[in-house]
């Protein structure tokens, strides 16, 4: 799990901010393109574009999507966006996506992770 994640958004809003440091994720809003930001953090930190999962739900992210290894969206994105995802979840945008990818779609046991327990 020990795995980098980073919320890239668009707008710049507190709620964003505030859940960015809920989850201890390092944020970065106000992107006007997506697509160029992204590549700014692949270079900057020496990621594989074709190793990143990529969540987006609207055309905005389109662009930076297609750059991405891995797409997976809400069930409630752009038609154009679930087109291109390679995972759509079954879960709406705001309402617990974070959850089913780790948990449904990556297999991760949280009572393991949270309380060490082993297999």
């Amino acid at each position: 799990l020990n795995k980098p994640a980073f919320i890239l958004s668009t707008e710049k809003n507190s709620v964003v901010t505030m859940r960015a440091k809920k989850l201890k994720i390092p944020v970065i809003q106000g992107v006007s393109d997506k697509a160029k930001a992204i590549k700014k953090l692949i270079d900057e930190n020496n990621y594989n574009l074709t190793q990143v999962l990529y969540v987006g739900n609207d055309l905005n992210d389109y662009a930076v999507m297609q750059l991405c290894g891995y797409k997976v969206c809400p069930s409630d994105s752009h038609p154009k966006i679930k087109h291109i995802s390679d995972v759509c979840l079954n879960t709406s945008g705001g309402n617990g996506i974070v959850r089913e990818l780790l948990e449904e779609v990556l297999n991760v046991d949280f009572i393991k992770v949270l309380y060490r327990v082993s297999s």
